[in-house]
């Protein structure tokens, strides 16, 4: 993978050789493992509120992801890298621990 250049247009051939040799690649990640919380709001169930002059968002879905070094670790493993993640402080949310 080293005789690659700068600007180089690669042919599909050699993108696909390279995909390959990702695979037999053993990668230790060592870093914060944030956790990314996702809200979906639906706007048409707000009401102004009556404290303030703003319109609450309806919370109506959450979604969570690993973030920070925990998505690099997690997009190493999709791509079928050997990686192991070491993250000192636990991933936590709002009621408990999450388990990834």
């Amino acid at each position: 993978m080293n005789d690659i250049k700068t600007g180089q247009v690669l042919a599909y051939e050699k993108i696909e050789q390279m995909f390959l040799q990702v695979s037999k690649l053993r990668i230790g990640v060592i870093g914060d493992g944030c956790l990314d919380v996702y809200w979906k709001a639906n706007m048409n169930l707000s009401e102004l509120s009556r404290e303030t002059p703003h319109y609450p968002l309806p919370v109506v879905e959450e979604r969570t992801s690993l973030g920070a070094a925990g998505n690099v670790a997690a997009n190493l493993r999709d791509l079928g890298v050997g990686q192991k993640f070491i993250c000192v402080q636990p991933l936590e949310m709002i009621g408990g621990g999450v388990n990834y």
